[in-house]
């Protein structure tokens, strides 16, 4: 029944439109790093690219849970207050721990704090867009609000800094040579693929970003899919929020403020359609790696620039409308 589900709403069907952007994405990526090259820049050195990828970790997991909230034909919009507000809730933990002590039981129970946070943060985000059928950009732009405010009201709105030495490792630390911070990122990725691609609940994700009618026609009970999607979500940012708060060693009620642009950018990048139901986990990974470069070409070449910030978020709003069009420009073309 899902199998006939699918092809008749297209979703196993029309891969060219996917293949056109992935191959437009990699153009880009040639290009920029062509021209980074004949700068004679540090682009192309291992430093750099060993710092790309302890930097793209935790914009990833961001991306891979506001992927989840898309192919369900939504957005998720609270998903950086949900980082904020677990790595504040972490250093709380961890302010308490003695330093000189800290050990695996600690980072243990600062990961269960994590994911506590997390569990009810998308829970609520669950409850709101699957039970009373809020929408989701304003159900997640009221709890963004009330996480923040929470954040602040607990810090002060100032960060909390100076962690035990020991919690760097999961920020800062390499195994065999590879960031750990990467490591986590591909391991949550894989766990994604598994989901989507390989179990029940996955195909229910598809049914209901493509169609919720006709999912509840077809018996999937759409509330339980959205409470456990998000719940889901909740977790992948808090443990985001983890990564980012081991890495900078401290965590601010309004750190990552251009995120949010970002990982839909990346998720648009990376394939998936805005209108839900359609997309891989695969392209999410691909684009990732592609807007990582993307952005550090354009650090490196606005480094001297005035006004390099609001030229960035230029050029990011700009290079948003561009991928958003040639995707909507193919799935117009898929479907004459």
């Amino acid at each position: 029944m899902f199998g006939r589900f699918l092809s008749d709403h297209g979703m196993l069907s029309r891969p060219q439109e996917r293949l056109h952007v992935r191959i437009l994405a990699i153009a880009i990526a040639i290009v920029l790093v062509v021209l980074l090259a004949v700068q004679g820049s540090q682009f192309l050195s291992v430093t750099n690219f060993q710092s790309m990828a302890f930097q793209s970790a935790e914009l990833g997991l961001l991306t891979l849970a506001m992927t989840l909230a898309i192919l369900l034909a939504g957005i998720d919009l609270s998903i950086l207050a949900i980082a904020n507000l677990s790595a504040i809730a972490v250093a709380s933990y961890l302010k308490s721990v003695d330093a000189a002590a800290f050990g695996l039981l600690d980072f243990g129970i600062a990961a269960m704090i994590a994911i506590v946070v997390g569990v009810v943060c998308g829970a609520i985000n669950g409850l709101l867009i699957g039970f009373f059928s809020v929408p989701a950009i304003l159900a997640t732009l009221a709890t963004m609000t009330l996480y923040g405010g929470f954040a602040i009201g607990f810090t002060g709105g100032s960060a909390i800094s100076a962690m035990p030495e020991g919690f760097a490792v999961l920020g800062n630390g390499t195994l065999l040579g590879v960031p750990v911070p990467l490591l986590i990122f591909l391991l949550f990725g894989f766990v994604l693929w598994l989901i989507l691609e390989k179990t029940i609940f996955g195909t229910e994700m598809y049914c209901v970003g493509s169609n919720p009618k006709a999912s509840l026609y077809s018996g999937i009970d759409i509330r339980w899919v959205y409470f456990k999607t998000h719940t889901l979500i909740g977790v992948i940012a808090a443990i985001a929020g983890l990564v980012i708060l081991s890495r900078t060693n401290s965590a601010n009620p309004d750190y990552g403020s251009s995120y949010i642009l970002s990982t839909i950018l990346i998720v648009a990048l990376g394939g998936i359609s805005v209108l839900g139901g359609k997309g891989k986990i695969s392209g999410v990974i691909l684009a990732i790696a592609l807007l990582q470069l993307f952005s550090t070409g354009l650090n490196m070449m606005l480094y001297k620039t005035s006004g390099s910030n609001f030229l960035k978020d230029v050029i990011w709003g700009l290079l948003l409308l561009f991928v958003i069009s040639v995707m909507h420009f193919f799935q117009r073309q898929g479907r004459k």
